[in-house]
C-alpha cells in the first residue's frame, strides 16, 4: 500500500510471501519516500530531533512474529548516538519471547501513561 504501484494496478508487495524473498526496489522505495521511521529521523534530525525530545516511548516484544522488533533496535541505536540533541527515548522489551500482540501496560494503564504525559507537556 506504501509502496510502487506494480503491473496489475495494484501496490507491489515488498516480500513474496511465499518465499519470503525482499523486492529491494520496493524497500528503497518506501524508504525513500519516508516509510522507514529510522531513515527518515536519520535524515532529517536536525530538525526532528528538538521537536521530539521527551516525547518517543517504544515498546516491543523481543520475539515479534513479524520481526518489527529488529526495527525496533535498530531505532534504539540510532537514537542512543544522536547529538545535538542527543536523546535515547523510553524502550520497553517484553523480554522473554513476547510476541506482535505483547503489551507493556493493560489498556487502561497506557491511557493513563498517556494522559501523564499530556498533562506534564500542557502549557
Amino acid at each position: 500500500m506504501y509502496g510502487p504501484v506494480g503491473p496489475d494496478g495494484y501496490p507491489k508487495p515488498p516480500w513474496d510471501k511465499r518465499t519470503g524473498v525482499i523486492d529491494r526496489e520496493v524497500a528503497h522505495s518506501m524508504r525513500e519516500h519516508g516509510y522507514d521511521l529510522r531513515a527518515y529521523a536519520e535524515r532529517h534530525w536536525a530538525t526532528l530531533g528538538p521537536k521530539v525530545v521527551g516525547k518517543l516511548h517504544f515498546f516491543a516484544g523481543d520475539m515479534d512474529d513479524f520481526y518489527l522488533n529488529l526495527a525496533v533496535y535498530q531505532f534504539e541505536a540510532f537514537l542512543k548516538q544522536t547529538k545535538e540533541p542527543h536523546y535515547e527515548a523510553e524502550f520497553t522489551y517484553g523480554r522473554p519471547m513476547k510476541g506482535h500482540s505483547w503489551h507493556a501496560w493493560t489498556w487502561a494503564g497506557l491511557v493513563r501513561r498517556v494522559a501523564d504525559t499530556i498533562e506534564r507537556a500542557a502549557p
